[in-house]
């Protein structure tokens, strides 16, 4: 079974910088390359004689515990002009694992889904 310890602080900053969602379920996933080592940096605990597992996970197919995916909100410029919110339209944030030195990654999984940000051109 494929483990990791998330943190999800995202959650912690309130509801105005994100949606929760989950990632759109594709048919029949397949892993085709896998990062051990950086699988191991993270603190990920997987067995590659289940590659079909880490394929539904890493396809947003199955949700890890202590995975909390959501959309991130943000604002910014766009088309020359300031928009007070924008958002991934089709990114879903996993969680966050935080290294062995302490360094904290993203787990994000792109074009993954519609989002609550999607405005139509997402893609």
């Amino acid at each position: 079974m494929l483990k990791a310890q998330f943190d999800n602080t995202y959650h912690r900053l309130g509801e105005k910088f994100f949606e929760e969602n989950s990632p759109q379920k594709v048919t029949d996933p397949k892993l085709l390359r896998f990062n051990s080592e950086l699988a191991q940096q993270l603190g990920i605990s997987f067995d590659l004689d289940q590659p079909d597992e880490i394929a539904k996970v890493f396809s947003g197919n199955l949700k890890l515990e202590g995975a909390q995916p959501l959309s991130q909100a943000y604002a910014g410029h766009q088309f020359g002009n300031f928009v007070p919110q924008l958002g991934d339209g089709r990114a879903h944030l996993l969680g966050e694992l935080v290294d062995k030195n302490g360094l904290r990654f993203d787990v994000q999984l792109k074009g993954s889904g519609r989002t609550p940000f999607s405005r139509g051109g997402d893609g």
